[in-house]
């Protein structure tokens, strides 16, 4: 509109900005970005454009993913991005552009293959550190209330996923760490009452790390390895500190109870006029009271 009023397409044509809303909707969702307002327009109308597989490169994705229904917000953040994510964790970042550009299907066949490989080694991956840090925490009496874990042959590119995975297992802050030859990359999660952004800053005023930046709830940081013991009392002491000496108990929040009665598709269906669901629109926590499954 403001290019139209300054008299830009002038002599030229205006672009279709419509058919680009699927990659929009893409990188809201996989960016979790809050699905409020305009940010929930362009996802549920970027969800419209996707579902008519204008995108060659999309479409092959979806094809090579098994989603056989109209893609949601869910195959957004769950079956297609981390597939377009795990080049760039495992493989080559470059791919994922590629096959999103693609205009051959042929081609976009052959890279969609190859981000559903990188996709399974992600998880074979991530699958052993996870295990490797579970191990590491469950061995060991832990001192602070915390989850903090740190390997050699640890892939840098899993370190975040598998610290958020801690974080949910044990209902702590967690810090995963990869120990690479010239300094050690981690990844950080938190829970509500420590805020990791703050205790990075303050870890580097320390001298711990050499670098590092994150919000609330998610951080990433490098350190030299000879700081590792350091940074971990310091993380404990900092977490202890924030979350005093209660035990952290989880919370369920609970939106609306509902009698059994009104568990009907047809309210299935309404529920779904709230769509798409993901980051600030949540899908709805209905409580059924007294009932066995």
């Amino acid at each position: 509109r403001e290019l139209r009023k300054q008299g830009f397409f002038a002599g030229r044509e205006e672009p279709n900005l419509l058919q680009w809303l699927d990659l929009v909707a893409l990188g809201t969702v996989c960016d979790v970005v809050p699905l409020l307002g305009l940010n929930r327009a362009f996802v549920r109308q970027g969800l419209r454009i996707m579902s008519l597989r204008s995108n060659t490169g999309l479409r092959a994705l979806i094809d090579k993913s098994g989603i056989s229904e109209a893609p949601s917000a869910f195959h957004l953040g769950y079956v297609l991005g981390p597939r377009i994510n795990a080049c760039g964790r495992v493989g080559e970042a470059s791919l994922g552009n590629k096959l999103l550009c693609s205009r051959d299907d042929f081609q976009a066949g052959q890279l969609a293959d190859k981000l559903n490989e990188f996709n399974a080694q992600r998880k074979e991956i991530e699958a052993y550190v996870l295990l490797s840090a579970i191990e590491m925490l469950e061995g060991t009496p832990q001192e602070y209330p915390i989850a903090f874990a740190a390997g050699k042959d640890w892939h840098q590119g899993v370190v975040g996923i598998v610290a958020g995975k801690l974080k949910e297992r044990y209902n702590v802050p967690a810090f995963v760490m990869s120990i690479e030859p010239d300094e050690v990359k981690g990844s950080a999660r938190s829970v509500p009452g420590v805020d990791l952004g703050a205790l990075i800053i303050a870890a580097k005023e320390k001298g711990l790390l050499t670098k590092g930046g994150g919000h609330n709830m998610a951080a990433g940081f490098s350190l030299e390895e000879k700081n590792l013991e350091a940074f971990r009392r310091f993380a404990g002491e900092y977490a202890e500190r924030a979350l005093g000496k209660e035990k952290i108990v989880p919370t369920l929040e609970i939106d609306g109870v509902i009698g059994l009665s009104a568990a009907t598709p047809e309210f299935a269906d309404k529920l779904s006029l709230l769509e798409p669901f993901g980051a600030g629109n949540a899908e709805p926590k209905l409580l059924l009271t007294n009932v066995r499954v």
